[in-house]
């Protein structure tokens, strides 16, 4: 559900932030959400839940305080995938050609 609904905020941020609201087909947006929603999905069960579940139980703090353990996991989790995500954005952007300054000579 996380997922689904960080991927629904952040597709409706990038439309309106590129000034794409009106300009881009429904076709276009829903493709760009699945294929978004994919990847992160993908993303978030095999390698950054995996990887933040390893970092957070590795530190040095009381495990059986759950609030801690909780915390740790959703910090790290969230540190990986604003950090791929990114990634994505800028490869996305980079290959449907929409990089800002890009110049075409």
């Amino acid at each position: 559900m996380m997922c689904f609904g960080m991927v629904v905020i952040m597709t409706l941020y990038n439309l309106i932030q590129n000034g794409l609201i009106g300009t881009v087909s429904l076709k276009d947006i829903l493709f760009q959400f699945i294929l978004g929603f994919i990847v992160a999905f993908l993303l978030e069960v095999f390698i950054v839940g995996p990887v933040a579940k390893k970092i957070a139980l590795s530190l040095p703090y009381d495990k059986s305080r759950k609030g801690f353990v909780i915390l740790s996991i959703s910090f790290f989790m969230m540190i990986g995938m604003v950090f791929f995500m990114s990634l994505y954005g800028l490869g996305f952007a980079y290959f449907s050609n929409s990089l800002i300054g890009e110049s075409k000579s």
